[in-house]
């Protein structure tokens, strides 16, 4: 124990004296940008012109931090140098996205971080210096891309002001513009543009090329692509049916705390598909989505206390989060929830407010089976009110809002 004390007093300095000046020569970048969506803005579109300004708002602080690293200093570039080569290799996050509807305008804002090494940023720069090729690949590039965002930001600029009759073109002409800015910045190894790449193909249904996108990006850590990726695994497009690398993908996802990932692997593990049935574990990760308000994920959690699958069965625990989901607009869970106040399960009976639910579902459900399902329960509930309960029952039910957690109902 002597021994071992004393080494690790001769041993603690020296870590100290490594770890320090690493700290002082990292540091995490964040920057934020609220993009205001016009009437023909597509999310997608939306999307890629917030990200492209918050990452430049992100690099001019990040050129800065390098540009004052001693590391750096003694290459003597110019500050447009450093700061475009900085942005060939730095990784960019996006680790928050709001949109948000206020004073009559869609919104929609992103966080982007980048952890910003000193000494790593040096090392590849010091590639790109030394190596006259790529140096003059990277300048093209960097070039190139902030030429295209000058365009776009000028097109965006006079879909503001244009005449109602010269949008269409100003509007074909900047998505022309944004699809090969986003196809350069893949191209150069951003895995938000090679994402968004992969969900392009995935649409046209070009699976082999979307997978190679995503893979691109999942690589990076991308954690939509590799929920992507995942499932593209999972259900045999772009390659053949692979639960285990599947499982692969959508577990670092999951570990990056993403919802969907957590529920696509709950669900694996509930059906036993590429690992053994895990009634336990499935709860565990369907929870984890559930609680981050994932609707599915709370409709299929309310169903596991119901019948007591991987949880005890606790119906009044059922009932709340079939009531969350309801809340979210979950078709199947507004039926689940009026049936459960209509016979008084897990909760106390309420006829009005079994049928509050069940019209709410025969509105909003998309399947003919639900809806069918939803109108007679509605019914069923009808005839034990008076006809002035029912108008108002409807009118709750119709004036109703997704994503509203207070009220009676």
């Amino acid at each position: 124990m002597i021994v071992g004390w004393f080494l690790s007093v001769l041993v603690l300095p020296h870590i100290v004296f490594v770890t320090l000046p690493a700290e002082a020569a990292t540091r995490i970048i964040t920057a934020t940008h609220t993009y205001v969506m016009g009437d023909r803005d597509s999310k997608e579109d939306a999307r890629s012109l917030c990200y492209m300004t918050a990452k430049r708002k992100l690099l001019e602080e990040a050129g800065s931090f390098i540009q004052s690293s001693t590391e750096v200093r003694s290459f003597e570039l110019t500050e447009d140098q450093i700061t475009s080569y900085s942005a060939a290799v730095l990784k960019v996050q996006i680790v928050k996205e709001e949109v948000a509807f206020n004073n009559g305008v869609n919104t929609l804002t992103l966080t982007l971080k980048a952890d910003v090494d000193g000494e790593e940023v040096r090392q590849h720069i010091e590639g790109i210096v030394g190596n006259k090729a790529l140096q003059v690949k990277v300048d093209a590039q960097q070039q190139q891309i902030r030429k295209m965002e000058q365009q776009l930001q000028m097109l965006s600029e006079q879909l503001r002001v244009v005449s109602e009759s010269s949008k269409e073109k100003l509007q074909k002409d900047r998505a022309a513009e944004l699809a090969a800015y986003i196809r350069l910045r893949a191209e150069t190894g951003e895995a938000a543009a090679q994402f968004a790449l992969g969900i392009a193909d995935y649409a046209e249904l070009n699976y082999v090329q979307a997978a190679s996108w995503f893979r691109k990006a999942a690589e990076q850590g991308d954690a939509n692509a590799q929920v992507m990726l995942g499932s593209m695994y999972e259900t045999g497009k772009g390659f053949p049916q692979d639960f285990a690398q599947a499982i692969s993908w959508f577990r670092k996802a999951a570990n990056q705390g993403h919802a969907q990932a957590q529920f696509f692997l709950g669900m694996l593990y509930e059906r036993g598909d590429g690992v053994p049935q895990d009634h336990l574990q499935a709860a565990e990760l369907i929870r984890k989505a559930a609680e981050q308000s994932h609707g599915v994920a709370q409709t299929i959690l309310g169903g596991m206390y119901l019948h007591g699958r991987g949880v005890r069965q606790d119906a009044w625990e059922a009932n709340r989060w079939y009531r969350k989901a309801a809340f979210s607009g979950i078709a199947e869970a507004q039926i689940i929830v009026g049936h459960m106040y209509q016979n008084g399960i897990g909760t106390l009976q309420s006829f009005a407010s079994s049928y509050v639910w069940c019209h709410r579902a025969a509105l909003s459900a998309s399947e003919e089976k639900i809806k069918n399902g939803a109108t007679n329960c509605r019914d069923k509930s009808a005839s034990y009110l008076k006809p002035d309960e029912i108008a108002f029952a409807r009118r709750v039910a119709e004036n109703w809002e997704p994503a509203s957690t207070t009220g009676h109902y």
